[in-house]
């Protein structure tokens, strides 16, 4: 179902349909993995946020730049929900998954 990012602690390794503002974004294109990060509710460094990410490998998927499109935005994400490092994050591979008013 349709959760608030606030939600999303109670449902990790559930497929999830997230909602919120995106609050920060971020292109590491020096880091391993080339990620983009979105982050939904709270930005980084806060535990509390989600972040929908997308690998570089993903990148290419999106018609222009990711965290340009989204910056900014209501926007609905689903995908599987887990944790690393205690912050819960949703793969994206497609812009499919993102939803943005």
């Amino acid at each position: 179902g349709v959760i608030s990012w606030r939600d999303a602690p109670e449902h990790v390794g559930e497929y999830v349909e997230i909602y919120g503002t995106v609050v920060a974004t971020n292109y590491s294109p020096e880091s391993d993995g080339q990620p983009t990060f979105i982050d939904i509710g709270e930005a980084y460094p806060s535990p509390n946020r989600v972040t929908a990410v997308i690998w570089g490998e993903d990148r290419g998927n999106f018609p222009s730049a990711p965290e340009d499109m989204y910056e900014g935005r209501y926007i609905k994400v689903e995908g599987e929900l887990y944790q690393h490092d205690g912050v819960c994050n949703i793969r994206v591979s497609s812009p499919d998954q993102i939803v943005a008013r």
